[in-house]
């Protein structure tokens, strides 16, 4: 399964600005990259706030793939 939405988070950005940028390029059916980050991180907390407040206010709906999915 590959990504069809990069986040940059890894890249020193505001997490403000790659929240924007994620809402520009998400659309129905996106697999969003977002990389796992170290305990606790505020930024990625940040990052995936603002990201999940922005799809829930657009009703777009989080789901786990299948896992057959995953394992192609």
């Amino acid at each position: 399964m590959l990504w069809s939405v990069r986040s940059l988070d890894t890249l020193p950005l505001h997490a403000g600005t790659v929240v924007a940028r994620l809402a520009r390029q998400v659309r129905p059916g996106a697999i969003i990259l977002v990389h796992e980050s170290r305990p606790r991180s505020a930024h990625h907390v940040a990052i995936l706030g603002g990201l999940l407040a922005h799809l829930a206010r657009e009703r777009y709906t989080c789901v786990i793939p299948p896992p057959e999915a995953l394992s192609a």
